[in-house]
């Protein structure tokens, strides 16, 4: 159950550095004042004789704390490090403005703690996120790891941009349009454009897959870019039809 005790900030350890939105904690900043964020319960989780904070991060880090000053929080003995990352996820579950790659690494040290299919298990246990969802967080060895942890796209993404292979495109081509993004950032796989990629390749595959892989890119570029493209076309009509107007105008006076 855990005990109520007063701990100083400075005995109070973060297991990593939890990435929250700009946008949120400007929010946080606006609504909490600083006698609520002192007279807040922080849930610490007691672990090899650290306290490690798992839960109120982003008032936590609102907060103006004295490194000598003390603060109620609830106290939970943890039993093993993959408990300690799971109350971490469960928080960063259920609150807006976490980044996903912070869940990922919560997932990713469970999994690495108790194996793949234990610690699914375990993950679903303790924060109801059934195995189905498990996975979308995680990215298969498909794209080289140090990319894949620079990447904006999500995990989710990224699995749907290797599954291109399942519909016979090669290995090549999904990780040129992967690497898109470090080379050409406008011209980067999105969630928008991913699923008009795949209709394109869909339609026609015979004749798709029979040109040479350079040839397939130049065909997929323009619609990795296509609300550009259609702002364009937007801008250009509306000056043709300016100038149809003008003409016009001019003729009959």
């Amino acid at each position: 159950m855990g005990t109520i005790q007063r701990l100083e900030v400075s005995d109070i350890k973060k297991v990593f550095d939890v990435d929250i939105s700009k946008s949120k904690l400007s929010r946080i900043k606006g609504v909490v004042k600083k006698e609520e964020g002192r007279l807040y319960d922080y849930l610490i989780g007691y672990w090899k004789g650290n306290y490690y904070l798992i839960d109120g991060f982003d008032r936590f880090e609102c907060m103006p704390f004295k490194p000598t000053e003390r603060i109620t929080c609830h106290v939970l003995s943890i039993e093993s490090e993959a408990f300690l990352y799971t109350h971490i996820l469960r928080w960063l579950l259920y609150h807006k403005g976490c980044a996903t790659k912070d869940k990922t690494y919560c997932i990713e040290k469970v999994i690495e703690q108790l194996g793949h299919q234990a610690g699914c298990t375990h993950i679903e246990k303790e924060t109801n996120l059934p195995e189905s969802r498990i996975n979308n967080f995680l990215v298969t060895d498909f794209f080289p790891k140090e990319f894949a942890e620079k990447s904006k796209l999500s995990p989710a993404t990224l699995n749907q941009l290797s599954a291109l292979t399942q519909l016979g495109v090669s290995k090549d081509l999904v990780l040129k349009l992967f690497h898109l993004e470090f080379d050409r950032v406008h011209l980067r796989i999105t969630t928008t454009n991913l699923p008009i990629i795949k209709k394109i390749i869909r339609d026609d595959p015979h004749s798709f897959l029979a040109l040479p892989i350079h040839e397939q890119l130049a065909c997929l570029e323009p619609f990795l870019q296509f609300r550009t493209l259609l702002v364009r076309y937007a801008r250009d009509d509306i000056q043709r039809r300016l100038q149809s107007y003008q003409k016009k105008a001019y003729e009959y006076w």
